[in-house]
Formats: structure tokens, C-alpha cells, sequence
């Protein structure tokens, strides 16, 4: 069984976890867009420029 000190340090994580998932920076649109310029052979760093993004947020969407 928990003790008393142990139920606050639970409750306390619980109140600070985010309880939803951020937004993303990108559109389903503009994915789509990536996702076809990116098979076009434009480059990824090209590309992460124009959007305001990072090199790894455009890798996601490599076809």
C-alpha cells in the first residue's frame, strides 16, 4: 500500500502531465506538398527552410 507521502508525489505527476498532444506545425496539405516535392528530388534542407521547420520534422514525410 502507497503511503501518504508517496499518494501526494502521484498526485502531483498527474496534475503535470499534458493531457493532450500538441498541435502540429505542419497542415495535412502542406505534408502532402512536402511529400511530393520531396519525391520531386528537392532537398530536405530546402524545404525545412520554406516551412520553418527542422531537417527531421521534413524526413518524416520522405516518401
Amino acid at each position: 500500500m502507497a503511503s501518504e507521502t508517496q499518494r501526494g508525489w502521484n498526485n502531483a505527476f498527474r496534475s503535470w502531465r499534458p493531457h493532450h498532444y500538441r498541435q502540429s506545425k505542419l497542415t495535412p496539405k502542406q505534408r502532402d506538398a512536402i511529400t511530393q516535392r520531396l519525391a520531386d528530388g528537392e532537398t530536405v534542407a530546402a524545404l525545412a527552410l520554406e516551412y520553418g521547420v527542422s531537417r527531421r520534422t521534413i524526413d518524416h514525410y520522405r516518401p
